[in-house]
């Protein structure tokens, strides 16, 4: 089951407002391509409780990610950002984000980099411009996925203002969850050691 969190998703003041509008679109990608989904969106407003940070532990959304995790076996943290100059709470650059149709966390020990690696491929493959963000540690989802329950996580920011991308974008993503869930490919003329073992011998 992919899990997909979109903890920003109540109306008002900090709403990932493309993500809210994204996320349907991954989701009816995902279920036509055969997955089984799961998606979580939070209902408290950014303004009261940032459902993506430590605080947020105990709550009744993060109970019921957890739940959900026990059982995923990928995990997509799923926000979005304005097309604007600045920088965000935490000091990313959104001059450099807006440049791109999504950004990528990568979290040092936390983001699964197979994962990470071919949703990377997948993007540059299928046109989509991304950019990989080297990113701290304060997005608590990713991590209690990765670390607390060893389900290979990413985080994905999708840019507020490329909403007629997002159906292509949405496609991609589904190709490469689908590579990553396959595994990686073993060539026919490669044998296993136990097939060396009983082979004949030359």
């Amino acid at each position: 089951m992919i899990l997909i969190t979109v903890p920003h998703a109540a109306p008002g003041e900090g709403q990932d407002g493309g993500a809210t509008r994204f996320v349907y679109l991954l989701e009816d990608a995902l279920r036509q391509s055969g997955e089984l989904v799961t998606v979580i969106e939070g209902s408290v407003p950014r303004r009261i409780l940032d459902l993506n940070r430590v605080d947020a532990a105990k709550s009744d959304f993060m109970m019921e990610v957890f739940d959900a995790l026990s059982e995923a076996s990928v995990h997509i943290d799923l926000h979005s950002y304005p097309d604007i100059s600045g920088e965000t709470e935490f000091g990313y650059d959104l001059d450099a984000w807006r440049e791109s149709t999504v950004v990528l966390f990568n979290i040092p020990e936390v983001t699964d980099e197979t994962l990470l690696s071919a949703v990377v491929q997948a993007f540059e493959e299928g046109g989509v411009a991304s950019t990989i963000q080297e990113a701290g540690f304060e997005n608590f989802l990713t991590n209690a996925a990765s670390v607390l329950f060893d389900v290979p996580s990413v985080l994905i920011e999708v840019n507020d203002a490329a909403g007629r991308d997002y159906p292509v974008v949405a496609d991609v993503l589904v190709e490469a969850l689908a590579r990553f869930l396959a595994g990686p490919e073993t060539p026919d003329t490669v044998q296993t050691p136990d097939e060396e073992a009983q082979s004949p011998a030359q």
